[in-house]
């Protein structure tokens, strides 16, 4: 780990112990899978604190749903979608890293060739959602237009004390739709004011100072610190039973934040000790006395 001296790097914590044990002692899968299902981001956890991406369909167990939640006919599902020029198709379970999200464009083609690329999509999963295609704020998309980069936040809600855990830009590859590392991007850590840490790295730990032709050492994402208050906030209001979140957030072109996946079972922590050393700082004990006292079950 680049950033972290030897004696941070003796307590990181490996994947081996962090996804089998703690992560599942900090959060319990029984109750936090249901929130990270991508099928009702937005439904369950209505906020006025918080936007998320308007969903033309859910698709839940083979079921179709509007973005309210409102049960809709297979083939009316696919007759709305059919006037969509473009639209986000998501897998809304058991995916991650950028897996099953495409950007659908039908703009250009005639009925019968939407509604066959439409029919296609409807049958590759019982679980999507459809999704609109967000428009990032310029500030964001300078690192990477291509791509919608987004920003993740990592948060502790223990002992009735919540607190951000790491803050880390994930830029997409040129040319590519996601921003996940594995497909090529670059993560940078961020401070609380939103500065920017003055190097990047990659999936394959190649350091970098700059990407797309901008210098990481001096850029500021001034929306950090009112994005951070409302995500703390947030936690406790909506999350309570989630001990550990990794919040993806990206900035429309209104200049709002939108959440647009919630990792409340297993949130990654490789790519965050990248930057920040281990991932629970001083509250590493705290978090190894909770899980020593808590059955796994």
């Amino acid at each position: 780990l680049h950033l972290c001296d030897r004696r941070q790097r003796q307590m990181c914590i490996r994947d081996r112990l962090y996804l089998p044990l703690i992560s599942h002692a900090l959060n319990n899968y029984h109750y936090t899978k249901f929130f990270e299902d991508k099928g009702l981001l937005g439904y369950l956890t209505r906020s006025s604190q918080l936007t998320f991406p308007y969903c033309y369909v859910r698709c839940i167990s083979g079921e179709c749903y509007t973005n309210d939640m409102r049960q809709l006919d297979r083939q009316k599902a696919i007759m709305l979608c059919e006037d969509l020029d473009e639209f986000i198709f998501k897998i809304s379970r058991e995916s991650s890293g950028g897996h099953g999200v495409q950007k659908i464009v039908l703009r250009g083609k005639d009925q019968g060739m939407r509604k066959i690329i439409l029919e296609k999509l409807f049958g590759e999963s019982r679980d999507f959602v459809i999704q609109e295609i967000i428009t990032q704020h310029p500030s964001i998309a300078k690192f990477n237009a291509t791509s919608i980069n987004t920003l993740r936040f990592s948060t502790l809600y223990l002992n009735n004390c919540v607190t951000i855990q790491s803050i880390v830009l994930r830029i997409g590859q040129k040319g590519a739709f996601v921003d996940n590392l594995g497909s090529g991007g670059v993560g940078v850590g961020i401070k609380k004011d939103g500065s920017l840490n003055d190097f990047g790295y990659t999936y394959a730990l190649e350091k970098m100072d700059s990407y797309n032709g901008i210098t990481f050492k001096g850029q500021i994402i001034t929306q950090i610190p009112e994005i951070l208050n409302t995500i703390l906030a947030s936690h406790i209001e909506l999350f309570p039973l989630c001990n550990f979140i990794g919040w993806d957030v990206c900035i429309d072109k209104d200049n709002k934040p939108v959440i647009i996946e919630i990792n409340s079972s297993q949130p990654g922590i490789s790519g965050q000790q990248i930057h920040y050393g281990p991932i629970f700082g001083d509250r590493t004990q705290e978090v190894i006395d909770y899980c020593l006292q808590k059955r796994v079950s």
